[in-house]
């Protein structure tokens, strides 16, 4: 039987073809890590999550930091860049599941310039954008903009459609 991971009290409902992103609190908090790094002088930072892709489930299991340009509106990679990050995923048989970048400001929306840059989008791909610098962090993820890529363009989830599609799970949890 296969599961989907789901957010606590929120179902996702399964849709054919767009499946769920599953992302460990350890995920989120190691991408937090390097989103606020240099916090004294603040720029852009991006973050890619590799992990385990199915056709129901993706899964982000690692944190990759590329060397990147950044300034305080923008970040760009280089192709030999991404080439360092192509081959540690042909190394270790993970998949590129989706990015994460910082805006200096409270909007969440993607620019032109983040729809032409994201690194190798695919259907499905996700991209998370984090408002100010990351100084209040990324959860709850609602804070963010989540932006699936469908059809050649990024779409925006909010609402029932981002808790259907994208679930952080917990690092542990306590029963005692």
């Amino acid at each position: 039987m296969n599961r989907i991971p789901k957010s606590a009290g929120k179902q996702p409902k399964a849709v054919p073809g767009r499946p769920v992103l599953a992302i460990s609190e350890a995920v989120v908090r190691a991408s937090e890590q390097w989103l606020r790094a240099g916090f004294w002088r603040p720029t852009e930072k991006v973050v890619y999550w590799a992990g385990i892709k199915r056709s129901d489930v993706c899964t982000a299991l690692t944190v990759i930091r590329p060397d990147a340009r950044l300034t305080r509106g923008s970040f760009r990679t280089t192709s030999e860049a991404n080439a360092e990050v192509i081959a540690f995923l042909s190394d270790t048989g993970l998949a590129l599941v989706g990015q994460v970048h910082t805006h200096p400001g409270a909007s969440v929306d993607h620019s032109d310039g983040d729809d032409e840059d994201a690194f190798m989008p695919t259907e499905n791909y996700i991209s998370i954008v984090v408002p100010n610098y990351c100084r209040g962090g990324m959860l709850p993820i609602e804070r963010c903009g989540v932006h699936r890529y469908e059809g050649r363009t990024f779409r925006r989830m909010k609402g029932d459609e981002l808790y259907a599609s994208v679930c952080v799970v917990g690092l542990k949890r306590d029963f005692a």
